[in-house]
This record gives structure tokens, sequence and C-alpha cells, in this order.
């Protein structure tokens, strides 16, 4: 008897469901590529429970009659290829056939439309199974629901995130088809609240504005390159509106929205070392080859295309970004100093030179870490920071610990990895700065009457003096360290002091930060910000976090809102708890470090002393959040070595 056999219908429309449906998101992708496949320029699009209970979106496309509608609910039905040849000259965003037979096989799909000559009718599809058809009067267009996602596939519905990362995903497949073709408008709600609109009549940098916000819009300087018959153009980002994740990045081949590493990988050369490591660039890119030169049939999502010459694609876009940063006048960013100088303000407190203006209008030719950027905040005025100003500074005496083992540090020490940043690399509270200072394990630094600040080097570097020998220490990297664990500890029990600001402003957040701020307001809340939702995307901030000081407080509260949208899409399998906690860790390592005393700070003696004390006091205070090692020591045997002694 034959052990291999044909599988049943509904078996076989359910596996191929799965290879096209993964996520609502999914859903939402392949109805907005047939609504702008049909011509439609007015979407409009409703989601409910992060499109597990509905998705709805209603277009005003070409529409189809009763027996076209019959025929897109079989497998492989599609008007948009016909022959072999059309696969390497493909002009439409789908192709397949395979989209609402797929959704209909695991959902309840309600499909309402009319040409533009003849009546309406309505098909109603449960489980693959076709319901009824009926006539029904509506407007030129086509109006797909799609209800109860997954409803007879339990094993996979229990595999859906929570409603607000479902929504994320959603999201952000509207903001990239909005940003994919001007002339379209599209309006976006979830939950009957407007999320996201643009209109037909928006030009390009409206449009931008209204899914990235104003500061990313007002940043965008424009390029174009033409080789043969690729064309590569779009809207590059100043370096300063960089983030930790690639959602600010938007690719577009041939008009379709890919996630593609390749053309990153071009974007993020290009931009060099304007660019710190791990960080990604806000940047808008169209890439328009001959369509016989790219592949879009390589993915089953169709998120990912290869180019039939990726090295050509490769450099001019490299080159390209390359060229058009280092001609914008995106600030000081573009050039500056090697090392960052400081002057006194009129009003005392410590602020960067400005660059010369020549260096903002040259191309850039930046020395090693001169990306780097410091701003710097007056010395934080918190009682566990910093001593009473009358205090007496004397030499301080710290705990002896045997030698341990070096904590294990980043794969990359110049690499913001939060995975190696975890808190987990307990140490003995007492222990300055980690044990990898000791020459051997089980031989302990002999500190005796412990470390004594000297002075500074280059205003970013404390010069300690020990019996054992030199000890140089990153003020920024040790101060980040001690203040990211202060502000753990106070978080988890009563939440972070929080001060008012006393000349309020409000912005426009863009649809993804509005909805965050919304959701995790409680969590903001604890954080210690006071955001108060206007309306639509308008939030007033009436108060911050009392560490950050005099440093901008929407810099850091705007990355968090961005970082939200990214972590929660990575946090994926993780409980919401886990997720949430997360979350905060990731909060925490930006207000320590826009906190922290920066490179280029002058600091007192009182300062220095005090900050050793507190590297003591601190677990791990031998390493960053980042996992950088914040101190290191040359022993006396070595200095009288290089003195030949």
């Amino acid at each position: 008897m034959a052990t291999i056999k044909l599988l049943p219908e509904k078996l076989i429309n359910t596996i191929a469901a799965g290879e096209v449906v993964e996520r609502p998101s999914a859903v939402l992708k392949e109805l907005l590529e047939n609504s702008l496949d049909a011509g439609a320029d007015r979407i409009e699009i409703d989601i409910h429970m992060g499109g597990k209970k509905l998705i709805r979106i209603s277009d005003n496309g070409k529409g189809m009659d009763r027996d076209d509608i019959l025929m897109s609910l079989e497998r492989h039905a599609t008007s948009k290829i016909n022959k072999d040849a059309d696969l390497v000259h493909i002009n439409t965003l789908g192709f397949r056939g395979e989209a609402l037979p797929s959704i209909g096989a695991v959902s309840q799909l309600t499909i309402t439309s009319a040409t533009a000559k003849g009546e309406g009718h309505k098909v109603q599809m449960t489980g693959g199974v076709l319901q009824y058809r009926e006539k029904a009067p509506c407007n030129p267009g086509t109006t797909v629901e799609v209800a109860d996602l997954f409803r007879n596939v339990p094993a996979r519905r229990k595999f859906l995130k929570s409603n607000q990362t479902e929504s994320a995903h959603l999201l952000d497949i509207a903001q990239r088809y909005a940003l994919s073709r001007e002339g379209l408008r599209l309006v976006y709600r979830d939950n009957n609240r407007e999320v996201l609109s643009v209109d037909s009549h928006h030009d390009f940098r409206t449009r931008v504005y209204r899914v990235m916000g104003r500061e990313t819009a007002a940043s965008l300087t424009p390029f174009e390159r033409i080789q043969d018959n690729l064309k590569i153009y779009g809207w590059l980002g100043a370096p300063e509106t960089a983030a930790n994740t690639s959602s600010g990045l938007y690719l577009y081949v041939l008009g379709r929205p890919v996630k593609d590493r390749l053309l990153t990988r071009a974007i993020t050369s290009g931009y060099g070392r304007l660019l710190t490591k791990g960080r990604y660039p806000a940047a808008i890119i169209f890439v328009e080859p001959a369509p016989e030169d790219v592949d879009v049939n390589v993915h089953p999502a169709k998120a990912e295309v290869r180019f039939r010459e990726s090295n050509v694609v490769f450099t001019l876009l490299a080159e390209a970004v390359s060229q058009t940063i280092g001609y914008t006048t995106f600030g000081q960013a573009i050039q500056p100093p090697a090392r960052p100088r400081y002057e006194e303000t009129a009003a005392g407190q410590t602020g960067r030179t400005q660059a010369p203006e020549t260096a903002r209008t040259q191309p850039p030719s930046p020395a090693p870490g001169a990306a780097e950027e410091y701003n710097v905040p007056p010395w934080m005025a918190d009682e566990q920071i910093r001593p009473e100003a009358n205090q007496e500074v004397k030499t301080y005496s710290m705990p002896i610990f045997e030698a341990a083992s070096a904590p294990p540090r980043s794969p990359d020490p110049g690499m913001d990895d939060e995975s190696s940043t975890e808190e987990e690399r307990q140490e003995p509270s007492g222990i300055v700065a980690g044990y990898f200072l000791a020459p051997r394990i089980g031989q302990a630094p002999n500190f005796n009457d412990g470390l004594l600040a000297i002075g500074q080097l280059n205003d970013s570097y404390i010069l300690a003096q020990g019996n054992d020998g030199l000890y140089i220490i990153d003020q920024h990297a040790a101060h980040e360290r001690v203040i990211y664990n202060q502000l753990k500890t106070r978080l988890e029990a009563n939440g972070l002091q929080g001060q008012s600001i006393m000349f309020p402003e409000t912005r426009d957040l863009p649809p993804h930060q509005a909805l965050a701020a919304e959701k995790l307001s409680y969590h903001l809340e604890k954080l210690g910000f006071d955001l108060v939702h206007m309306g639509g995307q308008s939030f007033t901030l009436k108060g911050a976090p009392a560490l950050l000081g005099q440093a901008d407080p929407w810099a850091t509260l705007t990355e968090i809102l961005s970082t939200s949208q990214g972590r929660l899409k990575a946090l994926d399998g993780a409980g919401v708890v886990e997720g949430l906690t997360s979350l905060a860790n990731s909060w925490l390592y930006s207000i320590a470090c826009r906190a922290a005393i920066k490179a280029g700070k002058k600091m007192s003696q009182l300062e220095m002393s005090q900050l050793l004390v507190d590297m003591a006091r601190t677990p791990n205070g031998a390493y960053c959040p980042h996992g950088r090692p914040a101190i290191h020591r040359y022993s006396i045997e070595e200095i009288e070595k290089k003195f030949h002694r």
C-alpha cells in the first residue's frame, strides 16, 4: 500500500495560507498591494484588537464584478501575469493570486466590490468555504473585511503576540505604503481612533512629517543618481537622527517596500563614521532598476529581492549617500573637531564650542571617533551622586576583596549591545572597578588607604593614585554605570523623581510614537515624565526626570518612544512583564547616558573623589552599562619598566 498520498484540499489550503498569512500585518500587506494594483488613490484601513478581531480595507480602485470576485477566491487566479515571460517583467506589487484564498482559508473573509459601470456584489468565505453571495449596492471600488483571523487554526492563533505588538507591526506596514507614492490618500484607524492620515495633495516632506515626525522631516536632504538602467533617489536624514533600530529606514524597489540587507549596508557604509556602530539613520530610498534586473519572487511574502548586479547597486547607493551627506549642512555632526572643545557660556553652563562655519559646508574627513557628540549637562545635583558642598574632601578607604575574574564583556566593546549589559554580572558591592585590574586571579590588588584622585587627562579621564599603581578612569563610563544602577533601584521601588518644566512645550508626534506614548503612559510616569495627551498626535511635556538636569527632555522621550516600536517587535515571544522590563532597562540606559558627566567636562577634586567612592559602592562599577571597561590600572612595575628603573 502506498504511503505517499495527496493531502486533502482543505489541508492544502491551510498550509498554503501559512506561507502567506504569518500574522495580521501580512494580511494588511497583501490587501494594500491589491488596492494599489487596482489603481486606488484613496484607501481607508480599520483595525480592531491588533487585527485579530478585524482588518478592514476600503479603496476606490477599479473594483470587480461578481465573476471576478468569485474567481479571486480561487488559488493562483490573477489578472497580473499570463505567461512565463511575465515573471521577469513584473510591474505590480502582487502577482501570485494566493492572497485572498489563503486569507479566506484561515478567517471569515467578506468582499464587497463594484466596477464604475456595474452594480455591487458581496461574497463571504469562512474557513475556505463559500458561505453566500449577494447583490450589495456600493460605490465603485472594493472593501475587504477579515474577521477572526486564524479562527479555525487555534494552534496558529495562540502564537500571535499581544494586541499592542500586532498593532505595531500593522502600523509599520501602513506607514511604509503611505510613503511609497505621492498622490495617495491613506487613513489608518486603530480601534476607531485615527492614528495616521496622509492626503493626496500632501507633498513628500509633509508625508514624511506625518509618518516620521517634524524633526526628521526637517532634516531630510534629497539626492538622485542614475547609471545606465539603474536609478536611485530618495531622502537622507541627519546623522543625529540615527536610532538603535533600523525602523527609520524605508526601502523601496520598483515601488515595493522591502527590507534588504544589501541596501541597508550600502546606506550605513555611505554614512561612515558619522554613524556610531549599531545605529541606523532615518532615510527613504527608492531603487528603480529595469524590471528584468531584479527578482521579486525570492521570498514567500515578497519582502526581499535579489539584484542581478548587486555590486553595482551597492556601489552607486553607497557613493550617493556619502557624497550627499558630505555636502549637507547637518550641523557640527558633519565635521566636528577630533576632540570637542568646551567653553563656559554666559550663564555659566558648559557647552560645546561651535565648529568653524566652513566645516559645515565641506566634505567630511572626520578623525577616528569624531562622530561622537557630547552634550554637557551640569553636574547632576543628587544626594546619591554628589556629597554636600561643605563635606570635607579626604582620601577614601575602600574594602578589599579577593580578586575575581573579569565580568564577561560584549563581543565588541565599542558597540552598545544591550544583550551583553544585563546587571546579572554580580560582584560584591564593595569591589572597586571589578578585579579585572588584578595582575593574576587570586592575587588581590593592594588598595590600603584607597585611591586618591590626582587630576584629569584631557578633561575626560580621572587619574588616581593607588599604592599598587596608577589608575585611569573613564569619567563618563563610570558615572553612567553609577547612575544606571541608582535609577534601576529607584524605578523598582517608587519610580523616578520628576521635576516640572517651566515652559511646557507641545509637539506633534509621529504615529508610532503617539501610539507608544498612549499605551505606555503609566510606565513613562514612573520614569518621571509628565506627558499630557492634547488630542490627535499632540502631546505636552509638563515634567521630566530630575536627573536629566538641563538636558533636552524631548530628546530622551522621543528616543524612548522610537525604541519602543522596534523593541516591542523584537520581543515577540516574551511575556508582557518581561517585555516591559526589558524596555524599561533600555530607557534607563538612555537616561543614564544623557545624565552622566561627559568627556570634556572639567571636574573638581571633590567631584572626582566622590565618583571614585560611588564606583566602589556600585555593583559592576568597573563597566559602563554597555559592557565597556570604565577603569584601567598601570602597575608600579610597569611604570618603572618604562623608565628603565
